[in-house]
């Protein structure tokens, strides 16, 4: 969503072409893989993923939460509510992405396989 919405906002609000709207999104996109590792590195040391996923929200909710509130004009705070923002959506598609298959059990990944299977 943030990926759209903020090059939508400079663009609209502000009049930025297309290519300084993008620029001004890096440090959003930025946050992302330091999110990601972040949270590898703190669920290798055995951190809780529940945790790492509120956590992650909660960054979330925090960015998205302050560039709400923003002025019109565009401010150097700006970007640091990106990097929170995006910060948390690394955590959250890092621990989602790679906590889902242990959570899921053996038998529900694969039985609509075999009743596709059967069925033909």
């Amino acid at each position: 969503m943030s990926i759209i919405s903020i090059p939508q906002r400079l663009q609209i609000v502000n009049s930025l072409s297309a290519f300084d709207a993008s620029v001004r999104l890096l440090p959003f996109t930025l946050g992302m893989p330091f999110g990601s590792v972040m949270q590898s590195t703190l669920a290798k040391r055995g951190v809780v993923c529940v945790y790492l996923l509120i956590a992650g929200g909660l960054f979330q909710v925090a960015g998205v939460g302050a560039q709400l509130r923003l002025p019109t004009d565009i401010t150097a705070s700006m970007y640091a509510e990106q990097l929170i923002t995006g910060i948390g959506v690394g955590i959250n598609l890092g621990i989602l992405i790679l906590w889902t298959p242990f959570q899921a059990k053996g038998a529900d990944t694969c039985k609509f396989a075999l009743e596709v299977r059967e069925s033909h």
